[in-house]
């Protein structure tokens, strides 16, 4: 399974490029990013991947990629007249206006138009406005191969999640997305941005580090045992998928992800195998929430769960789990598929 990534990409007007050897591109930094082959990292940015789009100074804004699209385009290059280096800059104030890296100075760059693989991203629909948020050194702290000469740059989300949502909290759902594949209700996203101590300063949950507990809990089962036998009694002693009766490898499963002992509810709970659970928690099982049919990714069943697609959850007893947070993961399960599976 590919890990979505987080990335810094930098959207500079012409004359605030350090630069004069690129021309650079032409963006519309709300709705899409474009770049080209020659740019570092530019293999790297997938869709699905969460973006923090920023200029020289500001964070301009936040949104998860929907689309990536590549053609030939033509692209000005411009070169130093004497050594030929792209490296060039441009000084307002001196009377001889151009030096390149190697030291000389020239009136006028040798410019060459060269065909290259460009590329478009495009996140219109997820993008969150976020004057100021988040400072730009904040940003830069956060990069995992910290370089100042590359526009496209991986980030820590852990290490600016925290100041992005006490300054932003309308980007919370959108983050959330991107861990989780799950979105809140409006209702209960705001209520999550509003909710304060009695300091009144907001507590935000990081939720990079809830979603490492998911991952990590995927191995680690045990300590849900009261919660465990409660299904046991709701449901039978089986795993509520495949009908295994095998108990040492049937787990308790939340439906809604797991956030305090509320969520222990035995509506929000089901019995699965450890493998079934693994892959409903990573969205790669999904539950219709009318018919209670199994779905699976494509890749999922050609790998030995073709047996189980569109099969109804075994329910015995007369009892069902809850409707509305069954709706929530089949949202996501969607949402996901149509991410690593795209049509």
């Amino acid at each position: 399974m590919t890990t979505s990534r987080t990335w810094s990409l930098i959207s500079l007007e012409p004359e605030a490029r350090q630069y004069g050897g690129n021309t650079g591109y032409s963006d519309e930094v709300q709705q899409v990013y474009r770049y080209d082959s020659s740019v570092a990292n530019h293999k790297q940015l997938a869709r699905g991947d969460l973006v923090f789009i920023r200029d020289s100074k500001h964070l301009l804004g936040v949104a998860r990629i929907e689309s990536i699209s590549a053609s030939t385009i033509q692209k000005t290059r411009r070169r130093c007249p004497v050594c030929g280096q792209t490296g060039i800059k441009r000084r307002k104030s001196n009377p001889v206006p151009w030096r390149c890296t190697k030291g000389h100075e020239f009136q006028t760059p040798v410019e060459e138009v060269i065909d290259i693989v460009g590329f478009e991203a495009r996140y219109e629909q997820s993008f969150v406005q976020t004057p100021k948020a988040v400072p730009i050194s904040d940003l830069k702290a956060a990069a995992i191969r910290p370089n100042d000469q590359l526009s496209i740059e991986e980030l820590d989300l852990s290490k600016i999640e925290q100041i992005l949502l006490v300054s932003y909290p309308q980007t919370r759902a959108l983050i959330e997305h991107f861990l989780y594949g799950y979105v809140l209700p409006p209702s209960e996203a705001d209520s999550a941005a509003d909710a304060s101590n009695t300091s009144g300063t907001a507590f935000i949950t990081t939720m990079t580090d809830t979603r490492e507990s998911v991952l990590r809990s995927i191995r680690v089962r045990r300590g849900q045992k009261k919660f465990r036998d409660h299904l046991i009694r709701r449901y039978g002693a089986r795993c509520l998928a495949s009908g295994c009766e095998l108990m040492d490898i049937i787990e308790a499963a939340h439906i809604d992800p797991f956030r305090d002992a509320n969520d222990h509810h035995p509506e929000n709970g089901l019995l699965l195998r450890a493998d079934l659970h693994t892959l409903f928690d990573l969205n790669l099982m999904g539950i219709e929430p009318d018919a209670l049919t199994l779905h699976f990714p494509k890749h999922v069943r050609n790998a030995g769960y073709q047996s189980l697609e569109n099969s109804s959850l075994q329910l015995t007893t007369g009892k069902r789990p809850a409707h509305a947070p069954l709706a929530r993961r089949w949202e996501a399960y969607l949402a996901h598929t149509a991410l690593v599976m795209p049509q």
